[in-house]
């Protein structure tokens, strides 16, 4: 009988304490989604919701409906799976949209500002971003200097020169990720000096362009000859005489990634296609 006693005591005194530590579990806030907070004792969570005791009653609260940070406090190992399978279709996503601008590139298409564009509408449209200068000079450097005679009434001296023609491209506005090419064509016309002849000389440079917005492209012709002479008498003054050629002028083209940007013949006023002219 004593035993019998002993074990309802037993079981009431369990219950007791059970109930003890239910009524004891500390209270937690819960934070939703929208930042409210939501004061309470956990009764029961599943996968899908979390019960909630709080003053006001019960409440079931599904998870998709509370704050991150709660959902990893209460139940983290729902909150590393649900982590992992959003970072799983974060990197699907990226591989079909990987996946997706390589078919619009195979098929000649070109992203511009966000969007696919055709590559000759791209161009022309990153063209307009694009300015352009061209100016041209000639330059020379004296090689030999001398004396052919030089006496009290008078004196001769003679001076050998080469020169070269230069055609400057500046360009601005280039988008620096990308890689162009700049392509110069040009005709250098050349004509003795003092003498009615011309030479026309063909003169081509190609450049890649990356890794800049603005560049300046330098083009120079082949070198050529040129003497001049100086003689001065007591008796008749000064006189110069040159031989050899000098710069006439050029038939200039201009392209940018096989597209023609400007072009100028000699003589000629100049034309600029797409870009702008500084």
């Amino acid at each position: 009988m004593k035993t019998r006693v002993d074990k309802h005591w037993f079981v009431i005194a369990c219950c007791a304490l059970a109930l003890t530590a239910v009524l004891s579990s500390p209270a937690i806030t819960v934070r939703l989604r929208d930042g409210t907070p939501l004061v309470g004792e956990v009764v029961a969570k599943d996968d899908t919701n979390l019960v909630l005791k709080t003053v006001t009653g019960t409440q079931t609260i599904a998870w998709r409906n509370v704050s991150p940070d709660t959902l990893k406090a209460l139940h983290p190992d729902l909150y590393a799976r649900l982590k992992a399978q959003a970072e799983q279709r974060a990197r699907d996503k990226a591989e079909q949209e990987r996946q997706r601008e390589d078919e619009l590139r195979a098929q000649g298409m070109v992203k511009v500002d966000g969007k696919w564009l055709p590559k000759a509408e791209a161009t022309v449209k990153l063209l307009r971003r694009v300015s352009i200068k061209v100016s041209t000079r000639e330059t020379s450097k004296v090689t030999s200097s001398r004396t052919d005679f030089n006496t009290t009434y008078s004196r001769q001296k003679g001076t050998s020169l080469k020169c070269q023609g230069e055609i400057t491209v500046e360009l601005t506005g280039l988008d620096p990720k990308a890689t162009h090419e700049l392509a110069i064509k040009a005709v250098h016309y050349r004509r003795g000096v003092n003498a009615d002849y011309s030479e026309p000389r063909p003169l081509v440079k190609t450049e890649p362009l990356t890794g800049n917005s603005e560049y300046t492209v330098v083009a120079t012709t082949p070198e050529y000859d040129r003497t001049r002479t100086v003689y001065v008498s007591s008796y008749s003054g000064a006189s110069r005489t040159e031989t050899g050629y000098e710069t006439e002028g050029y038939d200039i083209s201009i392209s940018l990634d096989g597209t023609l940007i400007y072009e100028q013949k000699k003589g000629q006023p100049v034309q600029v296609h797409h870009v702008e002219k500084r």
